[in-house]
């Protein structure tokens, strides 16, 4: 009898980490707060560049995770621009750390570092030709996974799920 409780409770706790282990890494919808974020002079560690946000190319931003498990990211990124175009990204990729085409210009490469973290490299192309490497940036989750919080050289992005989702054009 007692034997049959020890695999009960094994197979109990199994069942309990196969759960956890299936929690999204994210999921929903979240906008970049214009209000946090900042890029180019002097944010971390990038000299050149405009101050932001009021100098910044892009004016708002939509990131929704249909799917993301840590290993497979699904769902886009949309973003308002100061000229008033829409940019989007879609994502339908493999956090393995190699780069993937998310629309006609855009490459991204995403892997996870821990449960509450992941880093991006990206490039922009121009008729194929890599022209702009971005260096490695590293986005931390919060513990509610609510917000996140992307930093490298020359921007600091803020998403919320509760900042002030942008207009779009």
């Amino acid at each position: 009898m007692k034997l049959l409780s020890v695999t009960a409770v094994a197979w109990t706790l199994a069942m309990g980490i196969s759960h956890a282990a299936e929690k999204p890494f994210l999921e929903g919808t979240f906008y970049l707060d214009m209000t946090e974020s900042k890029w180019g002079g002097g944010v971390n560690g990038d000299p050149s560049a405009p101050a932001a946000p009021d100098k910044s190319f892009i004016t708002g931003a939509v990131w929704n995770f249909a799917k993301d498990d840590g290993r497979h990211r699904q769902g886009y990124l949309a973003q308002t621009l100061r000229s008033g175009k829409l940019q989007v990204f879609y994502y339908d990729v493999d956090y393995d750390g190699n780069l993937h085409w998310l629309n006609d210009w855009y490459m991204e490469g995403n892997k996870r570092l821990d449960d509450s973290s992941f880093s991006t490299v990206w490039e922009v192309h121009k008729d194929g030709i890599p022209v702009i490497k971005g260096d490695p940036d590293v986005c931390k989750i919060n513990a509610v996974r609510d917000k996140f919080i992307c930093d490298g050289k020359g921007l600091h992005e803020v998403y919320s799920k509760t900042a002030t989702p942008p207009k779009m054009p």
